[in-house]
């Protein structure tokens, strides 16, 4: 689901800091402030709004806008598009940071952006798929509890557990390199089954191996 965020900007005001909650792996969200000019006898001009604190998590399409003129007593808005990867901890809380500059000023808005916990356990597809010999595999978990990544060769063998531990709840990925299995061997070209398996799910999905 896209998230579109809307912040007025007024000199002199701060607001009590709200955590935004973004999903991990959707696209085109939005952030659009609206500068707003207050004066009752001046034009605000040369106006610049740059994201001035990056976070590695959320990819920002543009990080600079501009305006000319905002007349006195009126407002413009400013859009920013941004990306949020599909991995994150989503226990963590990250600050953006946007910097207003004009002939009148300027303004810094702090943007405290949150991750929305999975409200499924999923087992995305492995990419890439055909691979060679590696290939990454992202799994969601709705709570924290024990969970196995493992491989399947065609006759249900298992040539690899990638992990079988505890994780927290949140948004993983896990790699899995076909030259280096538990038999101390390199696998050949041909189809395997990777699973989550845990006390509420057990998942299936199938990959190619192809050298």
């Amino acid at each position: 689901m896209k998230t579109l965020f809307t912040f007025l900007l007024l000199a002199g005001i701060i607001s009590a800091q709200t955590i935004y909650k973004v999903t991990p792996g959707t696209n085109d969200n939005k952030i659009i402030l609206t500068v707003e000019n207050s004066s009752t006898d001046m034009n605000m001009t040369d106006i610049r709004a740059f994201l001035s604190k990056k976070v590695p998590t959320i990819n920002f399409k543009q990080t600079e806008q501009e305006i000319e003129k905002i007349e006195k007593q009126s407002s413009q808005d400013v859009e920013f598009t941004f990306d949020v990867n599909r991995v994150v901890d989503a226990n963590k809380i990250d600050t953006l940071k946007f910097k207003i500059t004009s002939n009148s000023g300027s303004w810094t808005k702090e943007i405290v952006i949150g991750y929305e916990l999975p409200k499924d356990f999923v087992l995305e597809q492995n990419y890439p798929n055909p691979f060679n010999p590696s290939t990454t595999i992202e799994f969601s978990l709705p709570k924290e509890g024990k969970y196995s990544i493992r491989i399947y060769n065609i006759l249900g063998q298992v040539v690899k557990t990638l992990a079988d531990k505890t994780f927290e709840a949140g948004y993983h990925k896990i790699t899995f390199d076909a030259s280096r299995t538990e038999q101390g061997r390199s696998l050949t070209s041909g189809v395997y089954f990777y699973t989550l398996n845990g006390t509420e799910v057990n998942l299936v999905k199938k990959m190619m191996l192809m050298k």
